[in-house]
């Protein structure tokens, strides 16, 4: 299976389960505002890619997503730096977690060289967590070691804030690890209700 990398930070598709009532404070003003056309719009961001979908979007709606993403761009880590066919990321197992941020969240990722094992972890950013009004989907980290088979962590349904974490194996010094992952949410903005897509992928080597 070939990924598209992106430095240190994953690719797939997810869907998304909602609990009733789960945070939407914000629905009181809904029917005040006019449904439009579909819209989806998105950006590339130093880690990975974030799109936002409405089924039915307002003028209102398209703006401030637009702004949104303006915000993401704008800020450190924002929007990526195109590369082709990028060299792996070294991960030293000496130097514990590796950290890497963008506008979408954070991804952490330590090569635990004793236990031949490759630890992950991301959350959401508060920009994001600031228009979700859903439990998050996670599809399952799907993973790569040395163009070999494929294999895929368990997905899981939690809350917004929620540490998504697991574990990638086995690996030892000197292996390539590419690895992927889609995180799919309700969002609330401006009076619509629409669909993020955050989509993380990396490309490593583990080393000493």
């Amino acid at each position: 299976m070939k990924f598209s990398h992106l430095v240190g930070g994953a690719v797939v598709v997810a869907t998304i389960c909602v609990t009733p009532g789960y945070a939407l404070a914000a629905q009181g003003d809904a029917g005040t505002s006019r449904a439009g056309d579909a819209y989806s719009t998105g950006i590339k961001t130093k880690y990975g890619r974030l799109t936002l979908k409405f089924p039915h979007a307002n003028d209102q709606t398209k703006a401030e997503a637009k702004k949104l993403l303006a915000k993401i761009a704008s800020s450190p880590g924002g929007v990526a730096t195109p590369k082709l066919d990028p060299p792996a990321q070294p991960i030293h197992g000496s130097q514990g977690d590796y950290e890497f941020s963008d506008a979408n969240g954070t991804f952490n990722i330590r090569y635990n060289r004793p236990y031949s094992t490759v630890n992950w972890g991301y959350r959401i950013s508060t920009d994001l967590l600031a228009i979700a009004v859903s439990q998050v989907d996670e599809w399952g980290m799907t993973y790569q070691v040395n163009d070999g088979p494929v294999q895929k962590n368990a997905p899981h349904v939690e809350v917004p804030w929620y540490w998504f974490h697991g574990t990638m194996k086995p690996l030892h010094d000197n292996d390539i690890l590419d690895y992927a992952d889609e995180f799919q949410f309700t969002v609330y903005v401006a009076g619509q209700v629409g669909q993020a897509d955050i989509n993380i992928g990396g490309h490593v080597v583990t080393l000493p």
